[in-house]
């Protein structure tokens, strides 16, 4: 799966359910699939985005007494690892 991107993407509620009705779809609505891909953000940078939040916040838990520290470094490594995560089917 390391060739794989996983994006985030906008998609309005109408076309999300032209998605999941594939009755639907249709040339032009496929086009308009296409931009929203092509306009997605990597999760990859989103991520990166959030670590440089998470190395910042454990830099100011770094004053607070070793279990606590200890405690938010293990939440903040729990969120990090559940970003991207969600059912593939």
């Amino acid at each position: 799966m390391s060739d794989t991107v996983k994006l985030i993407i906008e998609i309005p509620k109408e076309d999300y359910k032209k998605l999941v009705n594939p009755y639907q779809h249709n040339e032009i609505w496929c086009e308009r699939l296409k931009r929203m891909v092509m306009n997605g953000i990597p999760l990859d940078d989103v991520k990166a985005e959030i670590e440089k939040k998470c190395d910042r916040i454990n830099s100011i838990a770094s004053v607070l007494s070793y279990s606590q520290h200890r405690e938010i470094q293990e939440l903040l490594c729990e969120i990090l690892d559940n970003i991207g995560k969600g059912s593939e089917e």
